[in-house]
Formats: structure tokens, sequence, C-alpha cells
């Protein structure tokens, strides 16, 4: 089964304070949220009025017309946790498309910080052996394994902490990446064995996954 099926039957995603669960239908359209979206973009007024300022349109929660009629007041969403003030976060998880599902980099991404942390298995098998690579390598990295080991007496292991040093424009996708990770249910099995091990080695080591990863992002270059 490809890496990214396995961790999307993982997701669970963060239900709003006071419901009782989350909707199939949203979670099923390729789209997670870090909180609850109110209503449509048309209805909101002018950022200087709402004081909420956004990089895309908003994807529909309410039927404008029928708002429009009822003359609904609009509401900016709402984070989960938030603070003083939200920030609110949709990342699209996939895309179907006639050729088959196209995964985000955002969603690819989480798959691959979960792999670092040894935190991804089918059915409690470990996925993504390292495999000895000899010789040229070639053009297309989808003719790679996952993981490459190039030295036959290299030992494999996985992190207990990530850290990656990324160009600035990535932070959006890695703000996403975060979100996503707070989300994946990741089995209890695998939980325990990690805590277990990082305690035998006497090292203190986050509950969420998503505190054991850590960045450093660039600017541009001075001169």
């Amino acid at each position: 089964m490809p890496l990214a099926s396995l961790v999307q039957a993982q997701l669970v995603p963060d239900p709003a304070p006071g419901a009782s669960g989350v909707s199939e239908a949203e979670h099923e359209a390729g789209w997670l949220t870090n909180g609850t979206r109110e209503q449509e973009r048309d209805l909101r007024p002018p950022t200087a009025e709402s004081g909420w300022r956004s990089n895309r349109a908003s994807s529909p929660a309410v039927d404008v017309a029928e708002a429009m009629r009822s003359g609904a007041s609009w509401r900016g969403p709402s984070e989960n946790g938030a603070g003083n003030h939200s920030v609110f976060i949709d990342v699209e998880l996939w895309r179907d498309e006639p050729d088959g599902r196209l995964w985000s980099c955002a969603f690819l991404a989480s798959v691959w910080q979960l792999l670092r942390l040894g935190m991804v298995r089918d059915r409690g098998a470990i996925v993504a052996e390292p495999q000895l690579w000899e010789g040229e390598f070639p053009e297309d990295w989808a003719d790679l394994p996952p993981v490459i080991r190039l030295r036959p007496e290299a030992a494999h292991f996985s992190a207990y902490r990530t850290f990656s040093v990324l160009a600035g424009r990535f932070l959006p996708v890695e703000q996403a990446v975060r979100t996503i990770l707070s989300q994946v249910a990741v089995e209890r099995a695998v939980t325990a064995q990690v805590q277990a091990r990082a305690k035998r080695e006497q090292l203190a080591l986050p509950a969420e996954v998503v505190d054991r990863i850590e960045y450093a992002f660039t600017g541009s270059r001075w001169r």
C-alpha cells in the first residue's frame, strides 16, 4: 500500500469545540482544517471592517443565496484552541484527477516526517525498509526506493526528533504539515514502542509527534 494512503487512514480531524464529530463529507473532500469555517467569503465585509485577511478565496460553507435572503451576518472562521485571535488554516491534502489522486506537497511532507520518526507502519510491520543502492543514480526520483542504504554495513534507524533547514518560501507548507500531523492518530503500539525505547536511552520524548519536529528557515542571501 502507498505510504500516503497509510497515513490518510490514520487521519482523525480535530472536531470543533462542542461538536460530536467531524463532517465525513469534508474529510473525504481532501481538505483538513484547524478550526471551524463559518460562512462563505462573499458575505465577508472588507478587511478593515471584519479584521480578517486571507491568501485565497474561501471554500463554501453555506448557501450564499440562502444566507443573503435570511439576512445572515458574516462570522469569521475560528481556530480550535486559539489564543486571543484565531489563525485559521485550511489545508488541501489531495486532489482527484483523471489519472488518479494527486497528493499535495504538504501531505507528502507530513508522510516523510512520520517516516523519519519511525511512526508509519502497515498493520504493525515496518514500511520503507532501506534498500542498498549501487552504481549510477537514475534521472527520475520515482525510480529510487523511498529509503536508500549507501553502505552495506550501515544500520538503519529512526530519529527521535527531526530538524529541517529550509528556504523561507516553504514556511506555509510546513505550517500545513504541522496542522496535518496534529491530526494524525499514530498506532498506540508504535507510540508505546518508541516511548519505551527513548526511556531506555534516558531521553525525554514529547508526547505529541508534532512537537518532535523543528526547523530553521533561511532568508535571502546577504550581500
